[in-house]
């Protein structure tokens, strides 16, 4: 497919993820306005080779013989309003800096849609940055559904302070997350730490369930690859039994972002009505956040009364906008014209949380 007279494009497959992911390193590597790469090829191919819903899907642009540029997407499973689609999470736009300006990323995902929707997926949705949200907004027919809030629980507020005006990338270790032994979440009160989920995860319906109309389908598969089998990063995973019955889980990470350590709290859920579950579940990372030295714990509740209620009575606070070090730009595009228009531009219809994210 010729785009212009200075670059060509062409389907992206299982073999070029060596290449994307050096591409990636290339055009990620500015540490003041990108986050930069710092996983392995196996983080990148676990990504976009392995989720459960299918491999990624992507056009490459080549320009001078070598690859200038790539979009692609990651299938995932949905629910809208209790009924599943296929929807694509995007993700790795790039286009290497010696290329830039002339069109290829606008060209890419042009073609990509009209793919992506003889295919039958729904929509595409994604966090763009700020680089790339004027182009998918101007150009590619997204909607900024919003910015979703950050809440926080100050562990070390002497380490924040000396980092809340800085907005920039200040890089951590150059290493990959060690995954090695840590200390095991006690089981007590009906919580305990897993590796991996079981097919309760499947049956299981988080409280949101009812009061949101779009989310990821979180069955076993999913939550395994997305927490169990990813390469690089150590995901702890905690969850609420009563007797046989789940009644919530829990899942986050460490992480050295903006020169501070936290906790991220990548998924959180309960039952419906269980306000003290997920008190526990936050509690339980908040200890442990604690012991570990970290600063702070965040989590992205996507607006969910009961989720902010119980970050709120555990002395989590919404960052406010002005002191944030990064927006979490979220919205997206249909391509099936039979899902109704208010479902999807409305952020009171989703859940979305840090594990919902492209950068994994």
């Amino acid at each position: 497919m010729t785009i212009d007279a200075t670059w060509t494009a062409r389907e992206a497959t299982p073999s070029d993820v060596p290449m994307l992911h050096e591409l990636a390193r290339a055009c990620h590597d500015d540490g003041v306005r990108t986050v930069p790469i710092k996983y392995g090829v196996e983080h990148t191919r676990w990504q976009m080779l392995e989720a459960p819903a299918g491999m990624y899907r992507g056009l490459v642009a080549i320009a001078d013989g070598r690859p200038a540029g790539f979009y692609g997407v990651v299938p995932m499973r949905v629910r809208c309003d209790g009924r599943e689609s296929l929807a694509a999470l995007s993700l790795l736009t790039m286009t290497h800096p010696q290329y830039r300006g002339r069109g290829i990323f606008r060209g890419l995902a042009t073609r990509l849609y009209a793919d992506l929707a003889r295919y039958g997926f729904a929509f595409v949705y994604g966090f763009p940055n700020d680089n790339s949200q004027p182009t998918f907004l101007s150009a590619l027919g997204w909607t900024h559904t919003c910015d979703w809030p950050v809440f926080v629980r100050p562990l070390n507020l002497p380490a924040i302070a000396r980092r809340v005006l800085q907005r920039r990338w200040v890089p951590g270790p150059d290493r990959p997350e060690s995954r090695g032994a840590q200390p095991a979440v006690p089981a007590a009160g009906g919580l305990r730490e897993v590796e991996r989920f079981d097919e309760r995860m499947s049956a299981f319906r988080a409280g949101w369930e009812d009061g949101r109309r779009v989310y990821i389908a979180r069955s076993a598969a999913y939550m395994n690859w997305r927490y169990a089998a990813c390469p690089d990063w150590r995901y702890r995973k905690v969850i609420a039994e009563s007797g046989q019955e789940l009644t919530g889980y829990v899942v986050w990470r460490h992480v050295e972002e903006y020169g501070l350590k936290g906790a991220m709290i990548m998924d959180l859920a309960a039952a419906a009505g269980r306000l003290d579950v997920l008190r526990d579940l936050v509690r339980v990372v908040v200890g442990h956040a604690r012991r570990d030295g970290m600063d702070l714990v965040s989590c992205l509740p996507a607006g969910h009364v009961d989720t902010q209620r119980a970050l709120r009575r555990s002395l989590f606070a919404k960052v406010p906008e002005r002191l944030s070090p990064k927006k979490w730009h979220f919205g997206g595009r249909r391509l099936d014209s039979t899902m109704p228009a208010e479902y999807f531009n409305a952020a009171a219809s989703w859940h979305i949380g840090f594990g919902d994210c492209d950068v994994m």
